[in-house]
């Protein structure tokens, strides 16, 4: 597989790391917010990261995208940072 031009091939990690989200991303319905930790080698090359936690928003189908993207756009990403904390307890 060729990358683009602008990723370097030794930066592939990156692809992984996002096949790793799209795994758990494609399998929810409404709104979610995902969670990471990626470990940087110094160049910021991913060397590993946590398996996601996702949190699901609810009630679902209340609030569509439109109305979240406003939201972070007001109160910015501590928004879905607290959603997502204030959902584990």
């Amino acid at each position: 597989m060729e990358l683009t031009k602008d990723i370097k091939p030794e930066w592939k990690n990156w692809l992984n790391l996002a096949r790793r989200l799209q795994s758990v991303a494609s399998k929810q319905e409404g709104l979610a917010i995902a969670k990471m930790w990626v470990v940087l080698k110094s160049d910021g090359t991913p060397l590993l990261w946590t398996s996601p936690e996702v949190t699901y928003l609810e009630p679902k189908r209340k609030v569509d995208e439109k109305e979240m993207e406003m939201l972070v756009d007001i109160f910015g990403v501590a928004l879905l940072e607290n959603l997502a904390d204030s959902a584990k307890g």
